[in-house]
């Protein structure tokens, strides 16, 4: 089953493969759920956490703070990362952003000036559908499943089974004081029933 979006996944994206981590490295496994602009000055009121921010800073070019404060405040915000596009706004990206996002291990990627953002939002998302779809997939694989096993009068065994497929594990059931009542790891216990 495909696992979450990292930021490390993203950075291997086409879409992406001229940025460069500029700081934050110890924080690239972090989850991305989604894809945001900032285009406004108060972003922090149109963000979610797991985001990843796009942005060429150009709300914020004459504003050293704000510049600053950026990287702290999306940190706690609970996004997963920054990607600034240099040179059109501002030349580079100010040592105080790099500073926080290393200590905060928050990823902190430099765009390349003709990088597109439209191009990187639909690959990203791309991938998250393609992980949510796959997810759906295997809920209803679970829940068929295990719909067919109730109608068809299965039991402890089908079901022990059933979620040590599903699990990728050994699964033992227990009644309400402890005692097993089917094991899929070893022999099920005497007197189990189905």
């Amino acid at each position: 089953m495909l696992e979450d979006l990292t930021i490390a996944d993203v950075i291997a994206l086409p879409a992406l493969t001229r940025a460069r981590v500029v700081a934050g490295h110890a924080g690239l496994d972090r989850t991305v759920r989604g894809v945001n602009v900032m285009e406004v000055p108060d972003i922090l009121d149109w963000v979610r956490p797991g985001e990843l921010l796009l942005t060429t800073a150009y709300p914020l070019r004459d504003d050293a703070a704000g510049l600053e404060a950026l990287v702290p405040r999306l940190h706690e915000r609970g996004l997963s990362g920054i990607a600034v596009k240099t040179a059109r706004y501002i030349d580079r990206i100010p040592e105080p952003m790099i500073a926080a996002a290393d200590r905060l291990r928050f990823p902190l990627l430099e765009l390349p000036a003709d990088a597109s953002f439209s191009d990187i939002i639909a690959a990203v998302l791309a991938i998250i559908l393609n992980v949510q779809a796959a997810r759906l997939e295997r809920s209803a694989a679970i829940h068929d499943r295990f719909t067919t096993i109730a109608l068809s009068g299965g039991g402890l065994r089908q079901i022990a089974e059933a979620l040590a497929e599903f699990a990728g594990r050994p699964v033992t059931i227990l009644d309400a004081h402890g005692v097993i009542q089917w094991r899929t790891a070893a022999e099920s216990p005497a007197g189990a029933g189905d």
